[in-house]
C-alpha cells in the first residue's frame, strides 16, 4: 500500500520532483538488498521461527515510523530501515515454506506460495491508492500498520516442528555462506526483467496520470488477475520442469507488451498492459525462484533464496531509481522502449548463457533432495 501511495503523497502533498521521489522510494530495495546479504546465512543457522518473529516485530516498528516522518529526509531513513527489515523477513519466510513442502512438489508449491505474495504486492497498491484518494496518507499508514501487526500475530502460531532444524550456530567460512555463487551468473538476467517490474510497481500511477487516468487502482486489480491465472495454469508445468518454455514465453510476452505500450499509449493499452504483464511476471518469478533454489543443497536454501531476492531487489531498485532520471530527460515512451529492449536481451542471455549452464549441471527438481 505504501509503495503506490508514497510517490503521490510526495508529489502532491510535499511538492517533490520525480527524481527525488525515485531515490526515496528506491532506497527501500537497496537496503533490502544489503540485509539479504546476511539474511540467507542467518536463516540457515538460527532457529527459524524465533528469527521470523523477531524480524516481523521490527517490521511493525518500521511501518509505525511513517507516522512521525514529515520531511523528505525522514522518509528516506524510514524507507531504508523498512527495507532492511523487509529483506530479512521475506528471505526467512520464503525459506520456511520450502521446509514444509514435499520434495517432488516443491516447484508447484513455490508457484502457489508466491501467488499469495505477488497478488498482495498487486492488490496492496490498489488499497493504498483508494485510501489515499478517499482519505489521506495517514490512513494508508494506519491500514498498513494493522496488516503488519496481523502478520506478526500469525507468525506466533507457526509450528516449530515443521521447520528445517539447523545443526549449530557457526561462523561464516566463505562467500557461499552469504550468496549461492553457482547462481550468480544467472543474476544478470534477473536484473534485466526486474528493472521493468520496478517501473511497474513504482511509476505506473504516474503513467496513468499521463493518460488522464486519475485513479490507477484498476491497473493493479487487473494485474493481480493476470498473476492468478498464470499461476493456476503454470504451477504443474513448473513441477514437470518446463523451465525453458516458461522463461522464453514470459520474456517474449513482456517485450511485446512494452513495445506496444510505447508505440500505442492509450487507456485501452494501459489495461492490456496490466493483464498480460501480470501473466508475464506471474510466470517468470516462480520459475526462476525455483531454478535458483534447485541449485542449492537443503542446508543452503536460505542462501539460495537470498541470492534470488537480492537480484530482485537490485532490479526493482534500479528500475524505480533510474526511471525517475529517464523521465526527467525523456518520456514514458522512451522508458517502455528501454523495458522492451531489456526483455529481448534477457531472452538472448537466457538461451545462450543461462540455459546451457543449467542443463550442464543437470539441476532439476528431483536432485534437490540431497
Amino acid at each position: 500500500m505504501l509503495l503506490a501511495a508514497l510517490p503521490l503523497h510526495m508529489a502532491v502533498n510535499m511538492q517533490v520532483d520525480s527524481k527525488i521521489i525515485g531515490v526515496v522510494v528506491g532506497i527501500f530495495s537497496i537496503s533490502a538488498l544489503i540485509s539479504r546479504l546476511f539474511a540467507g546465512y542467518l536463516t540457515d543457522i538460527l532457529p527459524r521461527k524465533k528469527f521470523m518473529s523477531v524480524i516481523l516485530a521490527f517490521f511493525v516498528l518500521s511501518v509505525a515510523s511513517y507516522l512521525i516522518s514529515a520531511s523528505v529526509e525522514a522518509l528516506f531513513w524510514v524507507r531504508l530501515f523498512q527495507g532492511l527489515c523487509w529483506g530479512l523477513i521475506t528471505t526467512s519466510l520464503n525459506t520456511i515454506v520450502i521446509d514444509v513442502m514435499p520434495v517432488k512438489r516443491q516447484g508447484e508449491g513455490i508457484a502457489y506460495f508466491s501467488t499469495g505474495s505477488t497478488i498482495a504486492m498487486a492488490l496492496g497498491p490498489v488499497t493504498g491508492l483508494t485510501l489515499f484518494n478517499l482519505y489521506d496518507f495517514d490512513i494508508v499508514i494506519y491500514a498498513s500498520l494493522g496488516i503488519a501487526i496481523a502478520g506478526y500475530i500469525c507468525s506466533l502460531w507457526a509450528r516449530k516442528d515443521s521447520f528445517h532444524k539447523t545443526d549449530n550456530i557457526r561462523k561464516p567460512n566463505n562467500i557461499n555462506d552469504f550468496l549461492l555463487v553457482r547462481a550468480l551468473p544467472f543474476s544478470f538476467k534477473y536484473l534485466l526483467i526486474f528493472f521493468s517490474y520496478g517501473v511497474i510497481l513504482g511509476f505506473i500511477t504516474l503513467f496513468g496520470k499521463s493518460l488522464n487516468i486519475n485513479n490507477s487502482s484498476w491497473f493493479f486489480i487487473v494485474f493481480a488477475l493476470g498473476i492468478l491465472i498464470s499461476r493456476i495454469l503454470s504451477a504443474k508445468l513448473l513441477n514437470k520442469g518446463f523451465f525453458d518454455s516458461m522463461n522464453m514465453l514470459s520474456m517474449l510476452l513482456l517485450s511485446i507488451l512494452f513495445a506496444l505500450t510505447a508505440i500505442l499509449p492509450s487507456i485501452k493499452m494501459f489495461y492490456i498492459l496490466a493483464f498480460f504483464s501480470g501473466i508475464g511476471f506471474g510466470i517468470y518469478i516462480p520459475v526462476n525462484q525455483a531454478m535458483t533454489i534447485f541449485m542449492a543443497k537443503k542446508s543452503q536454501r536460505g542462501v539460495a533464496t537470498a541470492t534470488f531476492f537480492i537480484a530482485l531487489d537490485i532490479g526493482i531498485g534500479l528500475g524505480i531509481m533510474l526511471a525517475g532520471s529517464i523521465l526527467e530527460m525523456g518520456t514514458f515512451t522512451d522508458l517502455f522502449i528501454i523495458m522492451s529492449a531489456l526483455s529481448v536481451l534477457g531472452m538472448i542471455y537466457y538461451w545462450y548463457i543461462y540455459r546451457p549452464i543449467f542443463k550442464k549441471k543437470n539441476l532439476i527438481l528431483h536432485n534437490n533432495s540431497q
